[in-house]
């Protein structure tokens, strides 16, 4: 979710500033989405509530996340598996950025419910549905398919998006291995997630939520981030993409309004508009934000993406997304002692105070725990 895009097997490149600054915007978008959720029916008459529902576009900064994974992803395999130079340290590299921290997360977690940070959630109630092999083996994301909710408020429910991905990045060099073009690549991913979506809804119309967190069901928008990449050289159209343009800015105009319908209507996962095409116009709106930015590197909203307040929360965007959950329930705890403090009230004043920790801590976590396992990773690998 969170890596640099690499040259070559071996040898990482500088991470470009722009594509750190729309990770940033992907985790801002998660924390303000799960902050201040949409207000359900009914619950218009606030202007909290209005506000609620204004800012509902940020529940697809997880969408933006899996384009951002398939694009670099799409960038390493393209220039080694899909040439038929199998890149040998790949899972070696995904395994060191991913699951040292995955694991403290995981662990602080379980030593939390233990202690009792959380009042009405507990350790059997955690164990109950959702044991901990699913978040160890990263399979959460079946479960929530399967039971069609949330994980009752579990505080490691975010841990799907990471089971997702991590289900991709098993499938992704496999399918380079076989059909060795991105541009194949990606059409199977995104024939994939919308086929089976559209499968699953015909056959049953109720399980749209599944749709949500079935790995098969989301590979439309790894797909289209390979697609992306394939189209892509070090960072630069071609000469090929360049002259299609304005076809590409037709196309954001229109993926673009189509979110903005979506949002109008306060979709949700439950809801079959989202199920079935939603999730491919989310995506294909941020794979053309990414083939126009890339083309433009003096442009306007290149240097916006720059700004380095932007760019340091894509950079530790991992950190927060992992450990967002947890800062917030931790310091909720604190704000129980002002009585009679409403929800929303509540809300506002945790989102300041849990980022702010979160981004206090990013960078500890980076120096003595994230960045160690990756260089162990390049030191001991087999293509060092």
């Amino acid at each position: 979710m969170m890596g640099a895009v690499h040259t070559s097997a071996s040898k990482p490149q500088t991470r470009l500033a722009w594509l750190d600054g729309l990770r940033g915007i992907a985790v801002i978008f998660i924390l303000v989405a799960h902050y201040f959720p949409s207000p359900l029916p009914g619950e218009y008459a606030t202007p909290v509530a209005y506000a609620r529902r204004a800012i509902h576009l940020t529940f697809t900064g997880i969408d933006l996340f899996f384009v951002l994974s398939g694009f670099f992803v799409g960038g390493i395999l393209v220039r080694t598996w899909g040439a038929g130079r199998p890149d040998k340290d790949f899972y070696l590299r995904r395994a060191a950025r991913i699951l040292p921290l995955a694991a403290v997360c995981i662990g602080l977690t379980y030593v939390g419910l233990s202690l009792g940070y959380h009042d009405n959630f507990t350790l059997a109630d955690v164990e109950r549905n959702y044991p901990w092999w699913t978040y160890v083996a990263f399979v959460s994301n079946w479960p929530l398919a399967y039971n069609l909710e949330w994980g009752s408020g579990s505080p490691l429910a975010h841990l799907w998006s990471l089971g997702v991905e991590m289900q991709f990045y098993l499938a992704a060099p496999l399918l380079f291995l076989l059909l060795r073009s991105p541009v194949r690549v990606g059409v199977f991913l995104v024939t994939l997630g919308l086929g089976s979506r559209l499968l699953l809804l015909a056959l049953a119309p109720e399980a749209g939520f599944a749709t949500h967190f079935l790995p098969f069901c989301r590979a439309d928008s790894f797909g289209l981030g390979i697609l992306a990449a394939g189209w892509l050289a070090n960072g630069k159209p071609s000469p090929w993409l360049e002259t299609r343009r304005p076809a590409l800015l037709s196309g954001w105009i229109l993926c673009g309004g189509g979110m903005l319908a979506l949002t109008a209507k306060n979709v949700g996962p439950h809801d079959i508009l989202l199920a079935g095409f939603g999730y491919t116009i989310i995506a294909g709106f941020f794979m053309l934000s990414i083939l126009l930015l890339a083309g433009r590197p003096d442009s306007l909203p290149r240097r916006l993406l720059t700004r380095p307040w932007l760019v340091r929360f894509g950079t530790y965007s991992y950190f927060i997304y992992m450990f967002q959950d947890l800062t917030a329930r931790l310091v909720g705890h604190g704000y129980k002692l002002v009585p009679d403090l409403p929800v929303d009230g509540l809300r506002f004043a945790l989102f300041p105070l849990a980022t702010g920790i979160l981004l206090l801590l990013a960078p500890l976590s980076w120096k003595y725990l994230e960045a160690p396992f990756i260089r162990l990773a390049t030191q001991y690998g087999i293509s060092r």
